[in-house]
């Protein structure tokens, strides 16, 4: 986390040979004398935060696309023929629909990075989705902080995103030239709002469907001021996000209807792929937000360690989930709702059993009361 701090903040880099050399030599230097002396010396130990430092600046530079040689950022200021894919789900905004899109060409240079753009809102902008191909003639401008005391800072949350211009297009100045979309996500958006058209046949409609796409399908941004407002002053806003409550149930109800499979041959096998199966669609399904992936990797730890009679620790699913969600995106640990997750379940997990200690009730269902 150093690391990546020390490449966010001083814009420090580091190289994959570097990383290479020091854990080369900490593996043979220092792991024989740890093994033999059942200590962890001060060189060793000092070693190791070394190498996860160079870690996290690694890590960071190559997941900066501003570092890519192909970014379009030095010439995005120009007015150019530009072709772009939209690599989320768009957003309709009060007048433009709001696009993330993937820069793949300017003029004859093919170029990479992300960038924000919005389409003036109109019959052909609302049909636009994930994978259209799009191309027009403009120009992006970099993002800027509005510079007042203590307000939001919209630009370093973009580039917590790795999005650092955008652009504004209006009615007819663009054309849909094809589509390139991930088959996968493709099909996982497309079952999205195919749950939230079943979820509108079934009778719900405006405020009650915002709410359940919320509850259900991880879809807050449909969410209007005046519900947000509601859920904010009663205090149960957190029930409006998908997170580690959704999957824990997602996970009991699996293995309650799942639990009669162990009883084949090799059912423990298939019992465990489903699990893990059904517990990660689900948090595909919700748009995988970093409460849901913290609860999906800590919940698969302990599904494989029970299926395989092992105790997990409950602090090493913990730290090793976080550890693998920041290898792959390193500026989660930037996002709100990865440090407040994180932080409410340790707490969770480290008061809640002195707390249960504080009070003996003999009665069974009075104590899990």
């Amino acid at each position: 986390m150093s690391g990546i701090i020390a490449h966010f903040y001083f814009d420090m880099k580091s190289s994959l040979s570097l990383l290479l050399i020091i854990g080369t030599v900490t593996v043979i230097q220092l792991i024989p004398k740890f093994s033999v002396h059942k200590i962890a010396s001060p060189l060793f130990i000092a070693s190791i935060v070394f190498w996860f430092f160079n870690l996290g600046l690694f890590l960071s530079s190559i997941n900066d696309s501003r570092n890519n040689p192909e970014y379009f950022g030095d010439i995005a200021d120009r007015s150019n023929k530009v072709v772009v894919r939209i690599v989320e789900p768009t957003v309709e905004k009060e007048k433009s629909i709001k696009c993330v899109v993937e820069v793949l060409q300017i003029d004859d240079a093919v170029v990479s990075g992300k960038s924000l753009i919005y389409f003036e809102k109109d019959t052909a902008s609302r049909d636009l989705k994930y994978g259209d191909v799009i191309c027009f003639e403009g120009n992006f401008n970099e993002i800027f902080a509005n510079g007042n005391p203590h307000e939001f800072d919209y630009k370093r949350y973009l580039a917590i995103h790795d999005i650092h211009h955008q652009a504004y297009i209006k009615s007819g100045n663009w054309i849909k030239h094809g589509e390139k979309a991930n088959f996968l996500f493709q099909k996982i958006f497309s079952l999205r709002q195919y749950l939230s058209h079943e979820l509108a046949h079934f009778g719900l409609e405006n405020k009650n469907l915002m709410v359940a796409n919320a509850l259900l399908l991880g879809q807050k941004e449909y969410l209007d001021k005046d519900v947000l407002r509601s859920y904010s002053s009663a205090g149960a806003m957190h029930v409006l996000a998908v997170s580690g409550l959704h999957v824990g149930i997602v996970m009991l109800l699996l293995s309650f209807l799942l639990s009669p499979i162990k009883k084949w041959r090799r059912g423990k096998v298939v019992f465990l792929g489903l699990m893990l199966g059904g517990i990660w669609f689900y948090a595909i399904i919700t748009g995988l937000s970093p409460s849901v992936l913290r609860a999906a990797v800590m919940f698969s730890f302990i599904v494989v360690g029970k299926e395989l009679q092992r105790d997990t620790s409950i602090y090493q699913s913990i730290l090793v989930s976080a550890f693998i969600l920041i290898v792959i995106e390193p500026y989660i640990i930037f996002q709100v709702g990865f440090q407040l997750s994180y932080l409410a379940v340790i707490g969770i997990v480290y008061i809640q059993p002195k707390i249960a200690n504080l009070f003996y009730v003999k009665h069974v269902i009075l104590d899990k009361a």
